[in-house]
């Protein structure tokens, strides 16, 4: 099991409401089970899990705060990257740049437009 991040390199001039970013986890998944701000004292506002049909695992998913930084948990990098080639057809901008951190924040991907399942699903291999 392994722990990753989305997040901006510094903070965007957009962010995903509440509401909102839950409806649009839940289009693309309608099996998630998902909360807006019901866990008292934690700074993530949306939180989701996503089920999958084994060998993959369950994917959480959690919206900050501040609305434009993600933690997925945990995460296989098939479910991961499924989730974050779907994410960048969610984000308004790439400027500042959006990253996909892992180990710790010890590496980082460069999300762009176009960022594929394939190359998420590599970089986390890696």
């Amino acid at each position: 099991m392994a722990s990753f991040a989305v997040l901006p390199e510094e903070e965007p001039g957009w962010r995903f409401e509440p509401v909102e970013f839950a409806t649009r986890v839940a289009v693309r998944w309608p099996d998630a089970k998902t909360g807006i701000n019901d866990l008292p004292g934690s700074s993530m506002v949306v939180h989701a899990l996503v089920p999958f049909d084994p060998p993959r695992r369950e994917l959480g998913i959690a919206l900050s705060d501040v609305g434009n930084e993600i933690s997925l948990d945990p995460a296989d990098p098939d479910t991961a990257a499924e989730f974050v080639a779907w994410y960048v057809t969610q984000i308004p901008s790439f400027d500042p740049p959006v990253y996909l951190w892992a180990g710790g924040f010890a590496r980082q991907l460069e999300l762009r437009p176009d960022t594929t399942e394939e190359e998420v699903r590599g970089f986390l291999e890696g």
